[in-house]
């Protein structure tokens, strides 16, 4: 999601359904395949590949879009870090 703060929790108030109480609901903000890439400042493909090959599974969905964990940003990172490391280097990875 353009413009999220990493762990950033965004509060929505949603009406209670008899419409008496407005009740806050605490969503986090979750990273989408495109926003990884964009943190991490590597291309959209070499993201893709690592959540293929290594099997990272999405925590969920938002319509159509992956959304991942923190967690799962922090293993794709280290994963390309450790391609990189492996091919010489020649990404950059700013995790």
């Amino acid at each position: 999601m353009p413009g999220a703060e990493s762990g950033a929790i965004r509060t929505e108030h949603r009406a209670d359904p008899t419409g008496d109480i407005s009740m806050p609901e605490s969503t986090p903000i979750v990273p989408t395949v495109g926003e990884i890439a964009r943190r991490l400042g590597v291309a959209l493909h070499r993201v893709e590949y690592v959540i293929r090959a290594r099997h990272v599974r999405p925590s969920g969905r938002a319509g159509n879009a992956r959304v991942f964990t923190e967690a799962d940003v922090d293993r794709i990172a280290s994963e390309l870090r450790r391609i990189d490391a492996e091919k010489g280097g020649s990404h950059v990875c700013n995790r």
